[in-house]
């Protein structure tokens, strides 16, 4: 593939495009210069990946925290319930006796 091709294709950066074309491109050095296309194309996909792992973190701590919350409410609605019971098992041997 050619090198002049997947920096056209990447979502470069101007100022990374005018980086990489002015790299000098002779027999010797268009391994070096493929290594360098290579190089700054992974940082991007690292830092994009990055990105949206911590989305994905910020919506998961959100969901976790309503749950959280919820399960709070329901367990006080069961303390009250049993509560409740209580309460009404109590009344009733009060009028029973």
């Amino acid at each position: 593939m050619n090198i002049e091709k997947i920096i056209k294709d990447a979502n470069f950066t101007k100022e990374e495009k005018d980086f990489l074309s002015n790299l000098p491109i002779e027999r010797d050095t268009v391994i070096q210069t493929a290594r360098i296309t290579s190089e700054l194309l992974l940082g991007k996909k690292i830092d994009t990946a990055t990105d949206k792992i911590i989305s994905s973190n910020e919506k998961l701590a959100t969901s976790n925290e309503k749950y959280a919350k919820r399960m709070l409410w329901l367990t006080g609605a069961l303390v009250f319930v049993g509560i409740a019971q209580i309460v009404i098992q109590a009344v009733q041997i009060w009028l029973n006796s």
